[in-house]
């Protein structure tokens, strides 16, 4: 018959094995220093809070660690590093990238019609003139095929730049909020 134990940090009080041994001996072979072996198997989620066990909720993100301090999980990015996050992978259909562009007032509904027709905006037009014309024209057709619409896309990155508009404009545009 195997013992069952749960290795904890004398420490910080985290979760750092389950032990299934045969005898005592095994699980003092497999119990470091700084650490504390206890009888039962406990959950990954469980740590020890001076003589108590307790059990962690679901951190929020994959990204948070659990201060055992405070006993909350905490998320260690940078603001950019979370914003970089929430900003890739988010898409929007041409329709509602346009819908979102008159909400925030860089295209008048007008303008807005024209886009959804797969021609450029007047006030994109503008813009672009001043481009190479190479670029120009890459704009040009890659605007024509574009059904969604990618908030790191290198168009949309361009188009916002050569318009003058702020990384918080564009992810106003596309739902990404700090706070």
């Amino acid at each position: 018959m195997n013992l069952v134990y749960t290795v904890f940090s004398l420490s910080t009080g985290a979760y750092i094995k389950t032990l299934h041994v045969p005898d005592l001996h095994s699980v003092e072979i497999n119990t470091g220093m700084g650490e504390v072996a206890l009888d039962g198997d406990y959950p990954e989620t469980s740590y020890l809070r001076g003589d108590e066990i307790k059990v962690a909720p679901e951190p929020p993100s994959p990204a948070h660690v659990f201060d055992y301090d405070e006993e909350v999980w905490v998320d260690p990015r940078s603001l950019e590093d979370i914003l970089q996050a929430l900003r890739s992978g988010v898409v929007l259909s041409r329709v509602n990238f346009l819908m979102a562009c008159v909400r925030v007032g860089v295209l008048s509904q007008s303008e807005a019609l024209i886009g959804a027709k797969g021609e450029l905006p007047p006030s994109i037009v503008n813009v672009i003139s001043s481009l190479p014309s190479e670029e120009a024209f890459e704009i040009q057709l890659r605007w024509a095929a574009l059904t969604e619409v990618d908030r790191l896309d290198p168009l949309i990155l361009v188009l916002a730049s050569a318009m003058q508009l702020s990384a918080e404009t564009l992810d106003d545009i596309f739902g990404i909020h700090t706070q």
